[in-house]
């Protein structure tokens, strides 16, 4: 059949994804789902349950050739086999709910050339060109493991994720090559300037007090403590806190900064100094969370209050991406999330188009901050999912109106050290 010229709604997706994997795959029209976003040709369409007389999707329904009937998986109950084939990473073994025999599902049969169109048992009602894989080799060697999964994505924003061993990143090289793009764009960010820095600071005890903003970066949020009247240590291990240092010199407001990473700060500093310590968006860019609240906690006083603000772990990259549809509309009320793999906490690094350098991130859950924070001897006193007001959606439309008004993007935390902070 010759398809040139066929608009690619016309051509079952399935027919035409699979045909990348084994080049004699022939590409079918779609006769079936037309207007969605995966037209189908009859092969790959729904068949209908002998028992039930329910349609399934051709990968949960299965054919006995004994009984000549259809089994859903429903019906018939199923077990699941690993194996990777064409998009799927498993398929399921339905038994057939006359004889019981375990049948394989329509999506695994066909590469076994045991579906009905090709062992003549049924035919289509239009004209289709089977594929028969007899004799052939075929690599199976899936692109992605959920295809279904995989199409929605190809809808969302533009970043690429690439995920790394738990040791794999380095946080440092990724800072000190991104540190000079970071500095120019962190003045000018609403995100920090209007959501979360505020809110820090209405969780931050107001008396003077003596401070540690733990990964500072370039300082916006250390010079900001300091100009309200308190003592401040600024450290980072990157060479963001050169800028920090540079900012100090040209306004001085008696911030003292140390170039060491929150993993060594029990080497430099003596337990119990500071009453306050902050964090500002860099939890989830630091590996080895326990290590570092170990090390919070060596150098809070007894009762002394730990403050940080993070992305939020459900909204945010890589767990949620947004989708746009169209994908060029400037409207908000065009945009969705797709939320997936909240539970998985592997680092991964994020491609930006603005930076040199992938950012390395740390996925962790809700329950995984809160957990660690009470192992370690804290209790948490406040949360906030900052969001915008009314002022904020009007001056910030394009950003804010009909988006962060209907999901939080960051999240900020406060916590105090049990006075018997030795006792965990």
């Amino acid at each position: 059949m010759d398809l040139a010229g066929i608009n690619q709604k016309t051509v079952c997706l399935y027919c035409q994804t699979y045909q990348k994997i084994t080049p004699d795959y022939p590409v079918n029209p779609a006769t079936f789902r037309m207007d969605s976003e995966v037209p189908r040709c009859q092969f790959h369409a729904q068949y209908q349950c002998d028992h039930c007389q329910k349609l399934r999707h051709f990968n949960g329904i299965a054919w006995c050739h004994d009984c000549q009937q259809f089994t859903c998986l429903r019906c018939g109950g199923m077990t699941i086999t690993e194996q990777q084939f064409l998009v799927y990473e498993y398929y399921y073994m339905i038994s057939c709910s006359s004889c019981n025999q375990e049948i394989a599902s329509l999506d695994y049969a066909e590469t076994q050339a045991e579906h009905p169109y090709q062992i003549g048992d049924l035919h289509p009602d239009r004209v289709l060109q089977v594929w028969l894989p007899f004799g052939q080799e075929i690599n199976y060697e899936p692109s992605h493991k959920q295809w279904g999964k995989y199409r929605l994505e190809q809808m969302t924003v533009d970043v690429e994720f690439e995920p790394v061993d738990e040791v794999a990143g380095d946080s440092k090289i990724v800072w000190d090559e991104n540190a000079a793009t970071w500095s120019q764009l962190v003045p000018t960010d609403i995100n920090h300037d209007k959501l979360i820095i505020p809110q820090m600071l209405r969780y931050l005890e107001q008396k003077p007090s003596k401070i540690m903003d733990i990964a500072c970066g370039e300082g916006n949020f250390t010079r900001k403590l300091a100009e309200l009247g308190h003592q401040v240590i600024g450290t980072d291990i990157s060479n963001m806190i050169e800028y920090a240092m540079e900012y100090e010199k040209q306004e001085p407001l008696g911030i003292e900064y140390h170039k060491i990473g929150v993993h060594d700060l029990q080497t430099e500093f003596e337990p119990d100094q500071f009453d306050q310590i902050t964090c500002n968006m860099a939890l989830m860019d630091i590996d080895h969370l326990s290590l570092i609240l170990d090390n919070i906690a060596f150098l809070l006083q007894p009762g002394g209050t730990f403050i940080f603000s993070i992305t939020h772990p459900i909204f945010s990259w890589p767990v949620s991406k947004s989708i746009r549809l169209p994908r060029d509309s400037e409207h908000n009320e065009d945009k969705g999330w797709l939320v997936d793999n909240y539970l998985d906490e592997q680092p991964i690094k994020i491609h930006h188009d603005d930076f040199p350098q992938p950012m390395l991130y740390y996925p962790r859950k809700i329950s995984t901050y809160l957990n660690e924070l009470q192992n370690h001897g804290f209790d948490l006193q406040a949360m906030a999912e900052p969001e915008p007001d009314e002022q904020m959606l009007k001056a910030y439309p394009r950003d804010m109106y009909q988006d962060y008004d209907r999901n939080p993007l960051f999240m900020v935390f406060q916590a105090k050290l049990r006075t018997n902070k030795h006792v965990y």
